[in-house]
């Protein structure tokens, strides 16, 4: 049974009743009769939608809920399980998706989140370990989050992108400059005692803080590409 569902926002136009086309994925429970993940072609036209079935598009265990990033370039799918890979735990399986035609492929990295691409599609930076919460504030235990980055060309396995020590999360690629010419991470960080908003070079880098926010923490961020908007809270 469908569980959960993220649509891409791109619309494709439709010749003759000037129908419009939305590509869903919905995630399901899996068992004798799912599989994981499906694509759907929805058709809004001027008379009534409809919801075609295009069949699986990614076999993984209970995709309870997905998500579709900012630039609907990433579908990550929060997999319900009680066990990834003999440990206890949940998981999040990450692909990389084509808006308009709804193709995949799953990205090989393991319980990553906050997930962005660079600018030019070629490197994806992540997330892995972190707690939340108030009762994590200032965490420097074995569960500290950290960025790494992947080279989705070269095939190089992922390395970290910042050094350990602080926690740091929810990376935000981004083009720097009047021409943005030049790529920088940001990223929330709580390095000096604020969870604030910083950034770095690809290299991890040229640290620059761009907030400096007291004992109210950045609590969600994104971005288009050039600009940043986040909320704080208690």
């Amino acid at each position: 049974a469908a569980f959960a569902h993220a649509a891409t926002p791109e619309e494709i136009p439709m010749k003759g009743d000037a129908a419009q086309e939305t590509l869903a994925y919905v995630g399901t429970y899996t068992g004798p009769k799912s599989k994981g993940i499906y694509l759907f072609r929805l058709q809004n036209s001027a008379t009534e939608p409809r919801l075609i079935p295009l069949g699986v598009a990614a076999e993984t265990p209970s995709p309870s809920f997905l998500e579709v990033d900012a630039r609907r370039r990433l579908l990550f799918s929060v997999n319900e399980v009680n066990s990834i890979a003999g440990q206890r735990s949940g998981g999040v399986t990450s692909f990389a998706i084509d808006a308009k035609t709804g193709q995949r492929r799953q990205l090989p990295v393991g319980q990553a989140s906050d997930a962005s691409l660079s600018t030019d599609g070629r490197t994806l930076y992540f997330t892995r370990g972190g707690l939340r919460g108030d009762n994590a504030r200032q965490y420097r235990g074995g569960g500290i989050s950290r960025l790494w980055a992947l080279d989705l060309v070269g095939g190089s396995e992922a390395r970290p992108l910042i050094a350990e020590g602080n926690n740091d999360r929810r990376p935000l690629p981004y083009r720097a400059g009047s021409d943005r010419g030049s790529e920088r991470i940001a990223f929330l960080s709580d390095r000096d005692g604020t969870v604030n908003l910083w950034s770095v070079n690809p290299q991890g880098g040229d640290l620059r803080q761009h907030t400096t926010h007291k004992g109210w923490d950045i609590r969600h961020a994104a971005n288009d590409g050039s600009r940043v908007v986040y909320a704080v809270g208690a």
